[in-house]
């Protein structure tokens, strides 16, 4: 696992600290299976003073993107199943495709990772 120092998130938004917080948190309990999606929104409400639905997990996703400006921009977790993520924290050295769902439409794989660089080949917070 990564380590998440205080310098690498001292840039990051309050939201983003507390998601990976919760992360850290709840991985050991969940292992290789994946936290589960409402146990990291309801855990993020309890620690942040945040909404339950208000934060969500697939956001702070190394492997998923969706139109909002800052989806991707701070990763700490891997999607490994339809409502599950593995804790990764920050700066990770992660690998892997980065898929996004369009509305209405299939999800498609539109970037990759790689040692921990992600590489777009389109962008849908562009769009």
């Amino acid at each position: 696992m990564a380590s998440s120092s205080d310098s690498t998130l001292a840039g990051w938004p309050n939201a983003a600290r507390v998601i990976n917080e919760v992360g850290k948190q709840l991985q050991a309990r969940y292992g290789a299976a994946g936290i589960p999606a409402q146990e990291i929104r309801l855990a993020a409400a309890r620690l942040g003073d945040y909404g339950k639905d208000s934060i969500l997990p697939s956001d702070y996703c190394y492997n998923l993107i969706n139109r909002a400006p800052s989806s991707c921009a701070y990763p700490v977790f891997e999607r490994v199943g339809r409502g599950r993520y593995r804790y990764l924290g920050p700066s990770f050295a992660y690998d892997g495709p980065v898929w996004w769902k369009p509305t209405g439409g299939r999800e498609r794989q539109v970037g990759s990772w790689r040692a921990g660089v992600c590489t777009l080949v389109e962008d849908p917070r562009e769009k």
